[in-house]
C-alpha cells in the first residue's frame, strides 16, 4: 500500500512541475500547484518512510538487543528513553560507561568520507525507490551523547564517560569509512563487540556508579519501558 502511495505521489508530482511549464501564465495553476506540489511531496516522503520501517521486521531497539545478548547481567540497555526534548533510542550501561547507538536500515554500500555520509543508488531509486534519504547518522550520535550527558550532569551525575555509535542493520551493507567522525558498525561487528565483553570488560565505572546511571536512566522511561537486562549466562 505504502508502495503504492509512492508512486502514485511521484507521478503527481511530475504532473505539477508539467503544469507549471506549460502553463506558466494561468493564475489559477500558480496559486494552488505550490501548496499541492508541497503536500504531495511531504505525504509521498511519509509513506516511503514507513514502508521502509515497517519491511525491516524486528524494530530497530530488539535487533539491538539480540546483538548484545550475550553481555551479563553487569549491563542494561534501555530503549526509547525521553532525555533533554529528545528521545534516545538505544542507551547500554556498563563497566566501561555509558554507549548510545544510532541505527540505520539502510542497505548496499554506504561511505562516509570527512563526516559526509553517502548512500551509493542510482537516481531513479532515490527519487520513487522505498529506501528514505540516510540523513546524518553523525549528528543523531552527537545528540543522544548530548541529551544523555546533560539528564545525568542535571542529576548529580557527572564525568561518567558516554560513547556513541551508529549500527547499520543491513544485512546486507557494506561499509566504507573514511575519517568517520563517529563510531560506525554492522550488527554484526556490534555481536562481535558484545561477544568479546562478556569476559573481559574493561572496568571504568564502579558497580555502584553503574547502579546510579542506570536508576537515573530508567526512571526517565515510560511505566511500561521497551527495555532489556542483559542476563548473566
Amino acid at each position: 500500500m505504502t508502495r503504492r502511495i509512492s508512486i502514485a505521489g511521484f507521478v503527481l508530482l511530475i504532473i505539477v512541475f508539467a503544469s507549471w511549464f506549460l502553463f506558466p501564465s494561468n493564475q489559477e495553476l500558480t496559486l494552488f500547484l505550490p501548496p499541492i506540489f508541497f503536500a504531495v511531496f511531504i505525504v509521498t516522503n511519509l509513506s516511503k518512510q514507513l514502508q521502509f520501517e515497517w519491511g525491516a521486521g524486528l524494530q530497530a531497539d530488539e535487533r539491538i538487543a539480540q546483538a548484545l545478548r550475550y553481555l551479563n547481567n553487569r549491563y542494561w540497555f534501555g530503549a526509547y528513553l525521553p532525555l533533554s526534548k529528545i528521545v534516545v533510542n538505544n542507551v547500554l550501561v556498563g563497566p566501561e560507561g555509558v554507549q548510545v547507538f544510532a541505527t540505520r536500515n539502510h542497505p548496499g554500500q554506504i561511505s562516509c568520507a570527512g563526516g559526509k555520509w553517502r548512500r551509493k543508488a542510482s537516481i531513479i531509486s532515490r527519487v520513487i525507490g522505498p529506501i528514505p534519504p540516510l540523513g546524518n547518522p553523525t549528528r543523531d550520535v552527537s545528540e543522544a551523547v548530548n541529551a544523555v550527558r546533560a539528564h545525568l550532569d542535571a542529576s548529580g551525575c557527572t564525568d561518567v564517560p558516554i560513547a556513541g555509535a551508529v549500527v547499520f542493520l543491513a544485512p546486507n551493507v557494506v561499509l566504507e569509512l573514511d575519517n568517520s567522525p563517529v563510531t560506525a558498525l554492522t550488527l554484526a561487528q556490534l555481536e562481535g563487540w558484545a561477544a568479546r565483553r562478556r569476559n573481559t570488560p574493561n572496568e571504568v565505572l564502579s558497580e555502584d556508579t553503574r547502579n546510579t546511571v542506570q536508576r537515573i536512566l530508567r526512571a526517565s522511561l515510560p511505566d511500561s519501558p521497551p527495555e532489556t537486562q542483559a542476563r548473566k549466562k
